[in-house]
């Protein structure tokens, strides 16, 4: 990419357009956020970005994050809200993780966004961004009060 282009890219559209997949945040400073691949997955009423690390002849899942998005359409643009509550009180967003000889989990998401540039669609390439901050918690899990920001862009598949 040209410096011509790469400036204009990154004023005219933002960063996270000119790299589709990243992942970052003050996270890294105690684990890995490495990954190789991304996939976008729907099962129902969730949306499921899981960023992948290769592993030998499988993968470790180094980061994921899960959100509650509804049965209804969503339109392109739609902003979501990481650290709020369904109506039943639970977190509509939820990250996890999956590495081989780690069972640490994350904690609750305290705040942030996940923005979709497009409307999920199955079998359609669905690309968004999001940022969020980890709640703090008395326990083992990893990364209490730190940040996880990225981007993505994937074809979106169902599970259900």
């Amino acid at each position: 990419m040209s410096v011509t282009r790469a400036a204009a890219c990154a004023v005219a559209v933002g960063l996270a357009a000119c790299a589709p997949d990243s992942l970052q945040g003050s996270l890294s400073s105690l684990d890995s956020l490495a990954f190789t691949s991304v996939a976008a997955d729907t099962g129902g009423a969730d949306l499921v970005i899981i960023y992948k690390e290769a592993v030998g002849s499988g993968f470790d899942v180094p980061f994921q994050l899960t959100v509650e998005i509804g049965t209804n359409p969503v339109p392109k643009g739609t902003v979501i809200q990481l650290g709020a509550l369904d109506p039943s009180g639970a977190p509509i967003a939820v990250a996890s993780r999956s590495v081989t000889g780690d069972t640490r989990g994350f904690p609750a998401i305290k705040s942030g966004t996940l923005t979709l540039n497009d409307s999920p669609t199955v079998g359609d390439s669905l690309s968004g961004s999001f940022f969020l901050v980890f709640d703090y918690q008395n326990d083992s899990t990893l990364g209490q009060g730190r940040t996880v920001e990225g981007s993505f862009q994937a074809v979106l598949t169902s599970s259900s």
